[in-house]
């Protein structure tokens, strides 16, 4: 196996390993650290560890599992650029800026939770996440996410059930982009999301009708049950003998 390390410093990994655990009195991984091993799949740090560089992990085409440390204080620019089978990545609490390229080209990447303590997310930090389905966060943070990662972090937390937070930061949110969320729920065949937006009368009549007919083109039958019930809702609190008969499944 062949690593350099200098005192506390790992300065490059150069080996064919599938697994990798970083000795355990690092506390700064350099930057392009592990460029382009692309064998490597998982890799384990110590919690003591402070610090890891720009671009640490780029072209780790292979990687698909990684342990950050608890206690990690700094993280570089483009950490995981062409890590194309990374799935899921867990920022710890403490981390207080996510920098830019973090994720480009990660293709298969579905799921990032991110910490309370982040203070500062570059705008094209969350760039190349083509398949993100899961961006969960606490609603104190919604405010600092880029605007093109808010409308996922808005679904995952429906789907999630609110994680029992208050809803004062993502309902003028939710109700201000209905049709456009929606319509990501009916993309994802996301029931939660949808009954979510429902229940909180967060979606008005005319923009959940134009979403019933989506749903109904795109066969997501138990979202078109639930916008076609609360249609039904909105029309008898007008006129309790309006039933709304026409079946949109036998169209």
């Amino acid at each position: 196996m062949s690593v350099r390390i200098v005192g506390e410093e790992l300065i490059r990994f150069d080996d064919a390993a599938v697994h990798y655990a970083v000795p355990q009195h690092i506390l700064s991984i350099a930057d392009h650290a592990f460029g382009g091993c692309g064998g490597l799949e998982s890799l384990e740090c110590p919690e003591t560890m402070k610090r890891i560089g720009n671009y640490a992990f780029e072209g780790c085409s292979g990687m698909k599992k990684i342990r950050l440390p608890d206690r990690v204080e700094s993280l570089g620019t483009g950490l995981f650029r062409h890590c194309w089978q990374l799935r899921s990545v867990r920022f710890p609490e403490g981390l207080e800026r996510l920098g830019a390229e973090m994720f480009e080209s990660c293709n298969a990447l579905q799921e990032i939770f991110l910490p309370e303590s982040l203070k500062e997310i570059e705008r094209s930090a969350f760039a190349g996440c083509r398949n993100l389905r899961h961006l969960v966060i606490r609603p104190g943070l919604f405010e600092r996410l880029p605007a093109s990662a808010r409308s996922i972090a808005a679904i995952t937390w429906m789907d999630r059930g609110a994680s029992g937070e208050s809803p004062e930061v993502l309902h003028p949110y939710i109700a201000g982009k209905a049709g456009i969320l929606m319509d990501l729920a009916i993309n994802r065949n996301d029931l939660e999301a949808a009954q979510y937006m429902i229940r909180h009368r967060l979606i008005p009549e005319d923009v959940l009708e134009d979403c019933l007919r989506r749903a109904n083109r795109r066969r997501r039958v138990e979202i078109t049950a639930s916008l076609l019930n609360r249609i039904r809702e909105f029309r008898r609190a007008e006129d309790p003998d309006d039933l709304l008969d026409a079946d949109p499944f036998t169209d």
